[in-house]
């Protein structure tokens, strides 16, 4: 009897679909190369498991194409836009001094700042919407910038659109 209504819990429980977009730049010969290197990168990753991994071919950029630093600066405003939406939410339940941090309790708070914290230190996440593949971060170095501005052959920011 117990096994019977477990059985219909789960077969009645609907599992929402979430669906991430991730723009990830990527060292490579070209777009296939590229999305070898993200799907090896998401297969083995250990935060995020995703059901489903799609490339977006017409929205990923080589970065020859006259476009292609307008979106990885659009891409990186994005991050930097949601770590102050998070930053925004915790003003908002009373957290704005760093000594309050030993006080916040476990649940949505905690987990907010986990979230800001990865954005900031370079784990990948369901978060993350610019992921800088060639340097493991959500940023970009003045170094790594200058070596595509010179070169830009070889890297490409790639389009991903990712669901659980």
């Amino acid at each position: 009897m117990l096994r019977k209504v477990f059985h219909d819990i789960d077969k009645s429980r609907e599992y929402p679909s979430v669906e991430a977009l991730h723009e990830f730049l990527v060292e490579g010969d070209d777009l296939d190369a590229c999305a070898r290197r993200i799907r090896a990168f998401l297969d083995s990753y250990q935060l995020v498991r995703y059901g489903s991994i799609a490339i977006d071919r017409k929205r990923s950029l080589p970065a020859a194409d006259p476009g292609f630093l307008l979106r990885l600066d659009e891409a990186l405003a994005e991050n930097a836009g949601r770590i102050r939406a998070f930053l925004d939410e915790l003003r908002q339940d009373g957290f704005e001094r760093m000594e309050q941090l030993e006080v916040m309790p476990q649940g949505y708070q905690s987990k907010t700042l986990h979230t800001i914290t990865h954005l900031l230190d370079g784990f990948f996440g369901i978060d993350s919407f610019f992921y800088n593949l060639v340097e493991g971060s959500h940023g970009l170095t003045g170094e790594m910038r200058a070596r595509m501005e010179a070169a830009p052959q070889g890297y490409m920011l790639v389009a991903v659109k990712a669901s659980i």
